[in-house]
């Protein structure tokens, strides 16, 4: 199953951009509006052209001052780390599972992609920078068809239990004794899903729901895709809350949130007093995407490392 089409004239204007910086011209901003040009700039991530990515983005802080991908890619691209060559790993964005190896690691990290944009805060070769540096196998996965992967990964097939059945022997096959999930937003509520069912030691979610029943989300973001899930797998509950609740030895939690999100902040408070969670508000920060934030901070390295610590 194929990823996001491109939408026209994109790969013209990367190239563009790519000529602009080369040459350290202006870029004809007028080819496009401002989802244009994201779609541009993440296309130059994509293909690990960061250069010429950090480059636009600092064109077009004119033009967009107030564009969030401008903003946000600014901070990742300043930030970014030097190449984790240790687990090597070069994204492929049509791909819904990819596993990037890490000699002599005894643990896997499963990394679920948020919805929309199936990547994890930002694409998946600019993660990698600090995902890499884990000493961990990492399994990234993507669900095409925006099911919270509550059917499975689509390109395994089979459903969830195949699904399931897929990751156990992936990680039998590395020989890992230590599973870690790990998730952002839709894929948060993934990393809980698949935490608890594959007995994961931890996981971490950030900006991520944790019940997905309707009667949960009635004044809330994730009111329509809660409708949607609930009707497309009837009788399923989406509560994860209720689910570990009821595990005899859930996975230890950490929720990861921005301090004055109101949404994220109202799920991830749904889990407190739980002596399995533990909630870590990103102090002053409104937004959803707590990944941009930590990297701003310089934080986001020590939470990773913290979060794969034996």
């Amino acid at each position: 199953m194929m990823g996001i089409p491109l939408p026209a004239g994109v790969q013209a204007t990367a190239e563009h951009i790519v000529e602009c910086a080369g040459k350290t011209a202006r870029l004809n901003t007028e080819r496009g509006d401002v989802a244009h040009w994201a779609a541009a700039v993440n296309l130059l991530l994509d293909q690990e052209r960061f250069a010429a990515a950090h480059y636009a983005v600092g064109q077009l802080r004119v033009p967009f001052p107030d564009a969030e991908f401008v903003n946000n890619l600014t901070v990742v691209l300043e930030n970014l780390p030097a190449q984790a060559s240790l687990t090597p790993f070069f994204d492929d964005p049509t791909r819904e599972i990819q596993i990037a190896k890490r000699q002599n690691a005894d643990t896997v990290v499963l990394l679920f992609c948020g919805g929309g944009t199936y990547r994890l805060g930002m694409p998946l070769n600019a993660f990698h920078r600090w995902g890499g540096q884990m000493h961990a196998h990492l399994i990234y996965l993507r669900d095409f068809r925006d099911e919270f992967f509550l059917d499975g990964v689509g390109a395994i097939g089979g459903g969830l239990g195949r699904t399931l059945e897929f990751l156990r022997h992936a990680v039998d096959e590395l020989g890992a004794r230590r599973i870690l999930c790990y998730g952002f937003s839709v894929g948060g509520f993934a990393a809980l899903h698949y935490g608890l069912l594959l007995h994961s030691e931890r996981v971490l979610a950030l900006g991520a729901p944790v019940n997905l029943q309707p009667g949960a989300n009635l004044f809330l973001r994730w009111a329509r895709a809660a409708r949607r899930l609930h009707k497309n797998h009837p009788g399923l509950s989406l509560d994860m809350v209720q689910h570990y609740r009821a595990a005899p030895t859930p996975p230890r939690v950490t929720l990861m949130y921005g301090e004055d999100n109101w949404d994220d902040r109202l799920h991830a408070e749904r889990m407190r007093g739980c002596a399995f969670a533990g909630l870590r508000p990103v102090a002053k920060f409104a937004g959803h995407n707590p990944v941009i934030e930590l990297i701003r901070r310089g934080e986001f390295q020590p939470v990773l490392q913290e979060f794969c610590r034996v």
